[in-house]
């Protein structure tokens, strides 16, 4: 119990104003501005590893050690989603969107093969990161709570992706994010989009909302949610905002081995 309060109380510390902006609170955004430059990955990385997301795993002996292998894990996992998925649908005079980016280690790859890449998250603490440790010129990273989606073109995106994304948000947030979809996408243009389909060892949106206990409602606001929806869910959504649905494949059909969640998971191909 007692574990699970002060794990609690370090997700309150690190979140900002809104549910899941994790790495968003002052301290952190103050902190990642006002380092000395030769020290900001360094900090960076520790910072990153706050996060329920991103570094995860056994420690090592030593946090160097710890962080230099989930640096690699990162880095490893998206140049394998960038090979086997994402460049089947780029060319070098692709403008893209990855939306969720997060740390921005598959924004950085899929940038240095593309013309243009925008690299939308909700937290400013996790946005300041990636620019730290994977910044581009070619590269812009926004927050889409703060609307700065709206400095993106219209209908201007050949692709979009977003991977571990979708199965942390609420059913009404998908019919926003698939709204910028279409808003952003040329007609025509593609949209990859990672979810996780009904599970056992996975929850629906009404599971987790209906515990009403305190430690639930403390776990739904500050911890990380993870959903999961139907097909049909995710059909319906698409064609609610005039995307067409595609096709679906799971992700172990194109990933050469398992690295994470994302191997058991599935991949939808939308179109505008």
């Amino acid at each position: 119990m007692i574990t699970k309060v002060l794990s609690g109380l370090k997700l309150y510390a690190i979140q900002g104003g809104s549910s899941q902006t994790f790495l968003d609170a002052k301290w952190i955004k103050f902190l990642i501005k006002n380092t000395p430059k030769n020290y900001k990955k360094t900090v960076a990385l520790n910072v990153l590893a706050l996060s329920p997301h991103y570094f995860l795993g056994e420690k090592e002996k030593t946090k160097k050690s710890f962080l230099i292998r989930e640096y690699k894990r990162n880095l490893s996992s998206r140049q394998l989603l960038y090979k086997y998925v994402v460049s089947n649908y780029i060319t070098p005079e692709s403008d893209v969107m990855d939306y969720g980016c997060g740390p921005g280690f598959l924004a950085k790859i899929v940038a240095s093969k593309c013309k243009r890449l925008y690299a939308l998250d909700i937290s400013d603490g996790v946005l300041l990161c990636a620019d730290t440790i994977n910044h581009r010129d070619n590269l812009k990273y926004l927050n889409v709570l703060k609307n700065m989606a709206n400095s993106i073109p219209d209908a201007s995106v050949d692709l979009i992706y977003t991977f571990a994304v979708l199965q942390h948000v609420s059913g009404k947030l998908v019919d926003n994010i698939f709204n910028l979809f279409h808003k952003k996408l040329k007609g025509g243009g593609k949209a990859l989009i990672q979810v996780q389909l009904p599970d056992p060892n996975w929850k629906t949106e009404e599971e987790w909302t209906a515990d009403q206990s305190l430690m639930g409602k403390f776990k739904y606001k500050y911890g990380l949610n993870c959903f999961s929806n139907t097909l049909s869910f995710y059909q319906e959504k698409l064609v609610n905002n005039n995307l067409k649905f595609h096709s679906m494949v799971e992700m172990k059909e194109l990933l050469p081995y398992s690295f994470d969640d994302i191997y058991n998971q599935q991949l939808i191909i939308a179109e505008k």
